[in-house]
């Protein structure tokens, strides 16, 4: 497990966040059906509270990312409710694996997979397992009267926990419930942009739309030339059935949230057209990233998905490539969003990728790149400020966790520390202090408990230590007094002998810091 404590200078916050990263499972891990080794590659994770759901080859699985233990959800000797069969695929080599990968949302698992026909469809699941139902497949009757088959091929799906957007091909969009029921159209390339423009979904349908509550948040364009059509962000609501009416295009009223005609924020080019990528809607609030079509600017906004229709809103700026991380023409579009707080890949000095957190104004260092490696983060990916990665490295690919990590608690009003005097012994040589910590309060504190010496003069070091602080006193050495498992009564004291090195003369000050608790020291 590796440990961090980094605020990227530029954006700020009050203090760093530490932040752990730890090993889930990789392709040496043992599944528990006894079928080999699990293989993540090269789906991208989803995670909700504790559990994260993934594909790996034969299988879809959902962990408890806590416990370590798994459920496998269906394999090739599942029988396809809807389909001709068992499973035999949950993977699509002609599609984005990232807009097909497993997501989990209200304990419910939506996945991709394909019968015995090879005809692929939209599943879902409980999280704890059990029975599967179809959302749609290959012949699942469309409101237009098509089918999800040749150029209207399942490509891309989101979900927020009741209903599940699935996109077909490069033109038609769809909203069903989890059980299949209610398959409506949401749009198709007959609804309106903007008087009698057309509706299409941008060309990459992994990145094309994303559905939280009762709208969809997506990224429409009138013609395929991204550089000169008018492209935007709309948001339509979920719940009513497109309709269109011959030329004029009339459709579902939507809200243009942000479009290409409008420069972006903190970009100086005199000439632009804004080029626009991913989306997600998290709430009221929608998530893209652009670029200024020259490449040269580009960076993470946010825009008001209540935004009156056709104006288009004005933008927030979160991250840029001004702020000394990159990732490519586009912008930081490898990203996911868990209320208000943001999770994105990005480039740094060395070129290396790694996870950064935008929150609470300030942006910080999730993992810490030490090989070269490929990582990737899925649409689901970040959960009670954890996210879930997969790193494909050299010898082997595995699930990841990075973590936000709680300090002890400083109860250093709650114990009084009685230092003894200070003996030095010039034989060894060494200094030598006993000291004493008393429960002063009316409660029993349960260990671990560390005293901390903050303010040593330059110099002085303790020799005996158990650690140096990243979390309590950042920087500073401590010693554990009491082991986790014990306890300290109130009235009960703990004896204690610091050993110091010392090339001070024997001048040795601090002050001291007590904690209690299992978080970081």
């Amino acid at each position: 497990m590796v440990f961090m404590v980094v605020l990227w200078v530029g954006l700020s916050l009050a203090n760093a966040q530490t932040f752990s990263t730890k090993l889930l499972f990789d392709t040496n891990t043992p599944r528990p059906d006894h079928n080999g080794n699990f293989d993540p590659n090269p789906m991208r994770p989803s995670l909700e509270g504790s559990i994260a759901t993934f594909w790996s080859q034969d299988s879809i699985w959902t962990m408890n990312v806590d416990k370590g233990t798994f459920i496998k959800l269906a394999d090739f000797s599942t029988l396809v409710p809807g389909g001709v069969g068992t499973f035999s695929s949950f993977f699509d080599t002609y599609n984005d694996i990232g807009g097909l990968s497993p997501q989990i949302k209200n304990g419910i698992v939506i996945f991709y997979g394909k019968d015995a026909t090879g005809g692929g469809g939209i599943y879902s699941v409980p999280a704890s397992g059990g029975k599967i139902s179809l959302v749609a497949n290959y012949a699942t009757p469309l409101p237009d009267g098509d089918f999800f088959v040749n150029q209207n091929v399942i490509t891309y799906f989101s979900f927020d926990g009741v209903h599940v957007l699935v996109q077909g091909g490069l033109l038609w969009s769809y909203i069903a419930n989890v059980d299949g029921t209610h398959l409506i159209t949401y749009a198709d390339q007959n609804t309106g942009l903007n008087s009698d423009d057309r509706y299409d979904p941008v060309g990459d349908p992994t990145i094309a739309a994303s559905i939280d509550g009762n709208r969809v948040s997506g990224i429409g364009k009138n013609i395929f030339d991204e550089y000169n059509g008018f492209n935007a962000v709309f948001t339509f609501p979920s719940d009513t059935t497109v309709q269109s009416d011959g030329p004029n295009y009339t459709s579902t009223p939507h809200v243009n949230n942000f479009n290409s005609h409008q420069p972006l924020p903190g970009d100086t080019e005199q000439s632009y057209h804004t080029r626009l990528a991913s989306v997600i809607l998290d709430g009221n609030t929608v998530y893209f990233a652009a670029d200024n079509s020259y490449g040269t600017y580009y960076g993470l906004f946010s825009a008001n998905a209540n935004t009156l229709l056709s104006q288009g809103g004005p933008a927030n700026l979160l991250l840029n490539n001004q702020t000394g991380l990159s990732f490519g023409p586009g912008g930081f579009s490898q990203f996911t969003v868990d209320n208000g707080n943001v999770a994105v890949a990005a480039n740094h000095g060395d070129a290396a990728l790694d996870y950064f957190l935008l929150s609470g104004g300030g942006l910080y260092q999730m993992t810490m790149q030490e090989s070269s490696v490929n990582r990737s983060l899925g649409r689901r990916a970040l959960s009670n400020g954890r996210v879930i990665y997969l790193n494909n490295g050299p010898l082997s690919s595995g699930l990841y966790l990075a973590a936000p990590v709680s300090c002890g608690a400083n109860i250093s009003s709650q114990i009084a520390v009685i230092q003894g005097l200070i003996r030095y012994n010039s034989k060894l040589p060494i200094i030598l202090q006993s000291v004493r910590l008393v429960n002063t309060g009316n409660t029993t504190i349960d260990g671990p408990i560390a005293l901390f010496l903050t303010k040593l003069p330059t110099g002085a070091t303790l020799s005996n230590l158990s650690g140096v602080s990243a979390c309590i006193a950042a920087g500073s050495p401590y010693i554990v007094a009491l082991k986790e498992g014990q306890h300290l009564d109130p009235g009960a004291g703990i004896n204690l002998q610091l050993v110091f090195g010392d090339s001070t003369g024997g001048l040795i000050s601090y002050t001291p810091v007590v904690s209690a608790g299992s978080g970081l020291l």
